[in-house]
């Protein structure tokens, strides 16, 4: 779509989403008044330690860039142990306040 020229994002925005297209999985996507739009960056990995091992930095990145990002995964049982919970919610030395990260 980005090729076509069907989305409307700022063009700064569509050069780095082409520059992460084997980061993410999937795109969240809007349209408002006929102009379609990306919002946001999905992950989908088997577990949240997979994700938080080899990705993180991509979804920082994203966000800097006033992306929303959300991660998907299939155990999510990791997300319980307080390094993963405080990614998402802050409150650790490492992640003093919240990412922003939403977790599935």
């Amino acid at each position: 779509m980005i090729k076509a020229g069907k989305m409307f994002n700022h063009e700064n925005d569509l050069k780095l989403i082409e520059e992460w297209n084997d980061n993410f999985d999937l795109y969240a996507v809007q349209t408002n008044h006929g102009e379609t739009h990306i919002f946001g960056c999905i992950q989908v990995k088997t577990s949240i330690r997979d994700r938080v091992g080899r990705d993180d930095q991509f979804s920082k990145n994203a966000m800097e860039s006033t992306f929303w990002v959300a991660e998907a995964v299939l155990n999510g049982d990791f997300f319980h142990m307080p390094k993963y919970y405080a990614m998402v919610n802050g409150g650790s030395v490492t992640y003093p306040e919240t990412t922003g990260m939403v977790f599935m």
